[in-house]
C-alpha cells in the first residue's frame, strides 16, 4: 500500500465508498448511490482515507438537527443537545488493520473539537455482534449510554457516547 491520504468523498469515490458498505452491509445498513448522495448532502463531516488511487475506507458523520431519518441518529437526538452523529466508518478488507479506521477518527476528533462539540455518538451492533468495532470503540474512549432493537428485531445495537 502507497502513503494513504485522507481526502473529501467526492463523486470519484462513490463506487469504491458504495463497495465498502455492501461488504459490510450486515453492520451498516444498505446504501446505493442516490442514498449516498442524500446522506452526504445532511453530513457535517465526510471522508475517505485514500490509498493506491481508490478510497480504501471512509467515515460520515452528521450533526444534531440534519435532516436524516435513520432511527439511530433520531434515537441520539432525542437524548443529546450538541453531538456529532458517526453515522458509520467501514474499511475495505484488504486495507484492515493498517490503522484507516484511526486515522479517520483522529480526523473525527480534530473536526469535533474545532467545532465545539463535545459528544461523539456512535451505535455499534450487540446482535449481530460487531466484535471488533465494539473493542475499537472501547478503546478510543466510547461508553454504552443505551440499546436498541432495530430491523423488525434482526438487529441489537449498543447506543455509545464518548464526551470529548
Amino acid at each position: 500500500m502507497n502513503r494513504v491520504a485522507v481526502a473529501e468523498i467526492t463523486p470519484e469515490f462513490y463506487a469504491d465508498i458504495l463497495r465498502i458498505n455492501e461488504d459490510n452491509v450486515e453492520m451498516l445498513s444498505p446504501l446505493d448511490r442516490q442514498g449516498l448522495k442524500k446522506l452526504l448532502e445532511s453530513a457535517a463531516f465526510a471522508r475517505a482515507a485514500v490509498a493506491d488511487g481508490h478510497a480504501a475506507a471512509f467515515v460520515i458523520a452528521l450533526r444534531e438537527g440534519a435532516d436524516y431519518q435513520s432511527v439511530n441518529y433520531r434515537w441520539f437526538g432525542s437524548r443529546l443537545d450538541r453531538f456529532l452523529y458517526i453515522d458509520r466508518i467501514a474499511v475495505a478488507q484488504p486495507y484492515r488493520s493498517r490503522g484507516l479506521a484511526t486515522r479517520l477518527y483522529g480526523e473525527v476528533l480534530d473536526f469535533a473539537r474545532a467545532a465545539g462539540v463535545g459528544t461523539l455518538a456512535a451505535e455499534i451492533n450487540v446482535e449481530p455482534e460487531n466484535r471488533r468495532s465494539l473493542a475499537f470503540h472501547r478503546g478510543l474512549g466510547f461508553a454504552e449510554i443505551g440499546r436498541q432493537t432495530i430491523d423488525g428485531g434482526k438487529k441489537t445495537v449498543s447506543m455509545q457516547i464518548r464526551t470529548l
